[in-house]
């Protein structure tokens, strides 16, 4: 359709038209309109690029039928390609993680089959695990240490496994940060508050220049300084407080007596 639109020798295709677009040839069988749109296979690939919406932009209709009929073109190749491609895109997705559950299915049952874990099909669950990243990174999770502390270094019994990926694994709802970790964030957060303290009372004795300081090591000894003297304020506030309310209290005595 659009050959028969654009060719060199159609009656839309006037002189006037192709001096004016810059694609007239000394010919008609010449000039970028030839190049374009001369024959039915070069017809075919300015139609191959347009619906694959590549677009090279080498070759493009110039008369008005020609540019309604590429509009429609444009939108038949979305419609045909990128929402197919979409929905094919999404089912793959879907498979492949029916898959995956297939394989995990029955690689368990083939554990299962004799009784006990060796140590390779441990190895193998927990590469299995490890890639779902549901293994807890606040133990060690090294098969031949699990080996060891659930069973008897060689093999482990369904119950010791079972004790194993209760131990192991991230169960649902549960904190990524458990007790160890928040544990050793505990820890480093003692270990910043007491160098700033360090730092602070460095400065204050001039032994260290605030000026020497990286701007983290400053921001946290002036952040310490910052709560001590607010700690401070709250007890002085306090203390007036309690002046003032036994104050009252002897006034209100003399007055009453």
């Amino acid at each position: 359709m659009l050959w028969i639109i654009e060719n060199p020798f159609s009656p839309l295709v006037t002189a006037d038209l192709l001096e004016i677009t810059g694609r007239a040839g000394t010919t008609p069988y010449d000039g970028m309109q030839a190049y374009c749109f001369g024959t039915v296979p070069s017809t075919m690939w300015w139609a191959i690029t347009t619906m694959t919406t590549v677009g090279y932009g080498d070759c493009y209709p110039i008369t008005l039928p020609g540019k309604v009929f590429s509009v429609i073109t444009m939108l038949t190749g979305l419609i045909v390609l990128a929402l197919p491609i979409t929905v094919i895109g999404n089912n793959f997705v879907l498979v492949n993680e029916m898959f995956e559950d297939d394989t995990r299915a029955l690689a368990q049952s083939r554990y299962v089959a004799d009784g006990v874990i060796l140590e390779q099909e441990l190895r193998d669950w927990l590469r299995r695990a490890r890639h779902e990243g549901s293994v807890r990174r606040d133990i060690d999770t090294g098969g031949t240490a699990l080996l060891q502390k659930y069973g008897d270094g060689k093999v482990l019994t369904l119950e010791q496994f079972a004790l194993l990926r209760k131990d192991v694994i991230i169960q649902d709802g549960e904190e990524v940060t458990g007790p160890e970790l928040r544990k050793r964030l505990s820890t480093i957060e003692a270990q910043i508050e007491g160098l700033a303290k360090l730092l602070n009372t460095a400065i204050q004795t001039g032994t260290l220049q605030a000026g020497s300081l990286p701007a983290g090591a400053v921001q946290a000894s002036a952040l310490q300084a910052s709560t001590q003297d607010s700690a401070a304020q709250d007890g002085a506030a306090q203390d007036r407080t309690a002046q003032e309310s036994a104050a009252a209290k002897q006034v209100s005595t003399v007055f009453t007596a």
